[in-house]
């Protein structure tokens, strides 16, 4: 169980042994079919992604939508019943839990430690350890960027501030994204330099929602319109 439970993080070992920067910037066109002997693992300043723009240290992102679905069967009831006179039947229901699975709310160090406990506990309940549903629109600052992971596999890992106090009181203040460019396929992080036309649309919508609203002006319509227009024509 234990076992399962911590190649279910797919985190890389040893994420904060030395910070010293190894690449100022790593692309995503040459670590595609693996790393390359002249590109070193390590701390980085900026990658290039598969879309062509980059995120770099210092960069604002934000959690977007949890890409995972946790089952888990509880028993409901088995109190006293009505008379008093005995114990009530229980019954098992299925309760579903929404939570990400590149996105950790708290370090590395940290989350393999709760992960070890839930397999030590005999569950492998995923949302014991990952980020849960909750975190989904907050802003993260980005404070850490690792070339991780194996030659063949390698992996973009990043470890990120919480932008606003609002989230802190909540959360840990640290929140890890295992694998940048698997969190941006399955919708886990949202970039504001990676615009899909799904995005400019839903832009769009809320921008001419707002507008009939009277929160928006004319002005203010076009504006946005016009911003992300060229985002649906071009595909």
């Amino acid at each position: 169980m234990i076992s399962i439970v911590l190649l279910s993080l797919a985190l890389p070992a040893n994420s904060h042994a030395g910070e010293q920067i190894t690449n100022e910037v790593v692309k995503h066109a040459d670590i595609a079919d693996g790393r390359p002997s002249y590109i070193q693992k390590g701390f980085i300043k900026s990658y290039e992604t598969q879309y062509g723009y980059s995120v770099s240290v210092g960069d604002t992102i934000a959690v977007h939508v949890p890409g995972g679905v946790a089952a888990n069967t509880v028993a409901v009831g088995g109190g006293a019943t009505n008379n008093g006179l005995g114990a009530g039947v229980s019954v098992a229901t299925t309760v579903t839990n929404q939570y990400f699975q590149y996105v950790y709310n708290g370090t590395y160090g940290a989350t393999v430690a709760k992960a070890i406990l839930a397999g030590l506990a005999g569950t492998g309940d995923p949302t014991i350890y990952m980020a849960p549903a909750s975190l989904q629109g907050a802003e993260i600052q980005v404070s850490k960027i690792k070339l991780a992971g194996t030659k063949r596999k390698p992996i973009i890992w990043m470890e990120c501030a919480l932008v606003s106090a609002k989230d802190k009181a909540n959360f840990s203040g640290v929140i890890t994204i295992s694998d940048y460019d698997a969190a941006m396929r399955m919708g886990e992080i949202y970039n504001p330099n990676f615009v899909t036309r799904e995005i400019a649309i839903a832009k769009i919508r809320e921008a001419k929602e707002l507008l009939e609203l009277g929160i928006y002006t004319d002005k203010q319509f076009e504006e946005i319109k016009a911003k992300y227009l060229s985002y649906i024509t071009t595909e």
